[in-house]
């Protein structure tokens, strides 16, 4: 039997997606309309901005679902109500029910039929239904057109975090191209959120897909209220005002600014610029593209400057690694480059490590081929001043995250 990990982890190459899925969600009854969704897309930041949305709206007395990706530690992380994952045997149930649609009832090939994505989307989609959410908050996994997520038939809002130069060979070259694939999620009629500090660019043409669309459109500004939270991050206060923005236009207010701190000020989130382990103090963040990472060395010198750094770190070959890698030089610190835990995206790690090495910012840099025994040496290494960052790829924090869980 053809398992959930045998599927494809994309066909995002593949024609458009989006009939397909429709069809396939049509078969199922369509689940997605029964519950009121909130879209998320944009490059950096969705998934902190969706889980502090669904966190205080959960906390409000709404049952809310949360579909975020990817996972960081295991799969469930991906579909959660009011904060809890689903199991591992409802993954199964929802996976047999849309494996016998496609198989049985369509005849289909269900290795080439659907990929890893789009099935774990379809799973929640399904358990929201049955679980009777009154919201949920839907985050876009690529791009936004031809994205799984946007085979939903409505949303009743859409919200954009800060907008840049990613998946450049799906979504485009341009900063104006992926912008255009991305407004493509906004609907008729419905209320659109904008995070602060976009490009005039980016502004212009999700104001025109607004206006196109009849949609309600806000730009979210730096709040005076923010400054009530301690954020080690800094870039999770443009997230937060993009989430206060939103409340300001949900059910007209209804949730006040101050609801919404008392629920922030408990906020963490698995792999952003997070804290998991006190002596030696061990940070991990997922910042994965040149956007990502350039907002992670303003927080490391805002917050570390002073400290001796350890920087682990590994990219995806569609990640612009060697530009990302002399981002990172800026801070001054010891670096040792191994490769995150993806076969069909690595890059090459030689390469890194040699583009490393000619960096005249960098004076320290070691190779280490496994992640796991890279964060090893970071700790051999480490002292009562040492600071260790694990930066890079998701894909790189797993492993890490995973034996930190069970060994320290």
């Amino acid at each position: 039997m053809i398992t959930f990990n045998d599927l494809k982890y994309s066909l995002y190459d593949s024609d458009d997606r989006i009939p397909f899925l429709q069809k396939l969600l049509h078969q199922l009854g369509n689940p997605d309309c029964d519950y009121k969704i909130i879209h998320t897309a944009g490059t950096n930041g969705k998934t902190s901005t969706s889980t502090m949305i669904a966190e205080i709206l959960s906390h409000n007395g709404y049952n809310v679902g949360l579909f975020t990706s990817p996972f960081v530690i295991d799969q469930g992380e991906a579909i959660r109500i009011n904060g809890k994952k689903i199991s591992s045997t409802e993954i199964d149930h929802y996976y047999s029910q849309v494996a016998t649609l496609i198989t049985d009832t369509l005849h289909l090939d269900l290795l080439k039929s659907i990929s890893k994505f789009e099935m774990i989307l379809l799973i929640a989609l399904l358990y929201f239904s049955d679980h009777k959410v009154d919201y949920v908050v839907l985050e876009c996994g690529l791009g936004g057109k031809t994205d799984a997520t946007n085979a939903i038939l409505t949303s009743e809002y859409e919200i954009f975090t800060h907008i840049a130069l990613d998946h450049t060979d799906e979504l485009g070259n341009t900063l104006e191209q992926i912008a255009t694939n991305k407004a493509a999620i906004i609907r008729e009629n419905s209320q659109v959120i904008v995070a602060p500090k976009q490009n005039a660019c980016v502004k212009t043409i999700l104001s025109k897909q607004a206006q196109a669309k009849n949609a309600s459109i806000y730009f979210a500004e730096t709040h005076a209220n923010q400054t009530k939270i301690d954020f080690t991050a800094e870039y999770q206060y443009d997230n937060l005002a993009t989430v206060l923005q939103f409340f300001t236009v949900f059910d007209n207010g209804k949730i006040k600014v101050d609801d919404c701190l008392a629920v922030i000020r408990n906020f963490d989130l698995i792999g952003r610029f997070q804290q998991v382990h006190q002596a030696p103090p061990i940070i991990i963040d997922c910042a994965h593209n040149l956007d990502g990472i350039s907002q992670f060395v303003k927080t490391v010198q805002d917050k570390y400057q002073d400290y001796h750094k350890i920087i682990i770190t590994g990219f995806l070959k569609d990640k612009k690694p060697l530009q990302c890698s002399d981002c990172l030089a800026q801070l001054k610190a010891d670096f040792i480059v191994t490769q995150p835990d993806n076969d069909d995206r690595k890059y090459n790690l030689e390469t890194l490590y040699q583009h490393m090495q000619a960096n005249s910012k960098i004076a320290n840099v070691s190779l280490q081929q496994d992640s796991v025994m890279a964060f090893q040496t970071a700790l051999q290494r480490s002292n009562s001043q040492t600071v260790i960052f694990v930066v890079g790829s998701f894909y790189l924090a797993r492993p890490i995250l995973r034996y930190i869980k069970t060994n320290l």
